[in-house]
């Protein structure tokens, strides 16, 4: 009974992304009844599904750039048995990880403050998930406050992004990074206070 359903949400997706470059304003008010109720069907079938099935349900959805937060922060909502939830890990870190690694400026700090502001609402899942995902964060973070400390033009976006990379490793257990010393000489006061608090709580090396 459920292969069928599987095989017609993954088509009813797939058409859906076929179709999006013709969508006007009036159809994009559909297209979200459209997803609402994909997504109602998946919460309904969900406990049924065995392991490749949820693979064969949720890798091609992660795969396409329509709303992808939103399906990841559905899916991060969702209750999964031991067996799923070890798809559900294993799809969402490796969703994560390529998209840090394959992004560039400002589309990867758009990409960091996405999975930051994800990682808000704290539960096992998502803890779970940061714990594997951390070390290629936390690399991309200080990858991108290096960078912006080496910059000459820098828009408001990127000061908004970085002060936000700062609170996130403010709330993180770990020893600084040396990069964060060359903070104290940057010219916006908000990042520097925030270098402050960060010096305050944690001895660099």
């Amino acid at each position: 009974m459920v292969e069928p359903t599987v095989k017609f949400i993954r088509s009813l997706i797939i058409q859906l992304n076929k179709s999006q470059r013709f969508l006007t304003d009036n159809s994009e008010r559909l297209q979200i009844t459209f997803i609402n109720k994909i997504k109602h069907l998946i919460s309904q079938i969900i406990q049924f599904l065995s392991q490749e099935v949820l693979r064969q349900i949720v890798e091609p959805i992660l795969m396409q750039n329509k709303k992808i937060y939103e399906w990841v922060q559905y899916f991060l909502s969702l209750q999964y048995n031991n067996e799923q939830e070890i798809i559900i890990i294993e799809l969402i870190t490796m969703f994560y990880i390529n998209q840090i690694v394959t992004k560039e400026n400002i589309s990867q700090q758009t990409t960091i403050i996405n999975i930051i502001s994800l990682f808000q609402n704290n539960n096992n899942l998502n803890n779970k998930i940061l714990e594997t995902i951390k070390p290629t964060l936390l690399s991309s973070i200080y990858s991108n406050l290096a960078q912006f400390i080496e910059e000459t033009e820098r828009k408001n976006e990127e000061v908004h992004n970085m002060g936000l990379m700062l609170d996130f490793l403010y709330f993180q257990e770990q020893i600084l990074h040396p990069v964060i010393l060359q903070f104290i000489k940057c010219e916006y006061l908000d990042l520097r206070l925030k270098i402050v608090q960060l010096l305050k709580k944690f001895k660099p090396e």
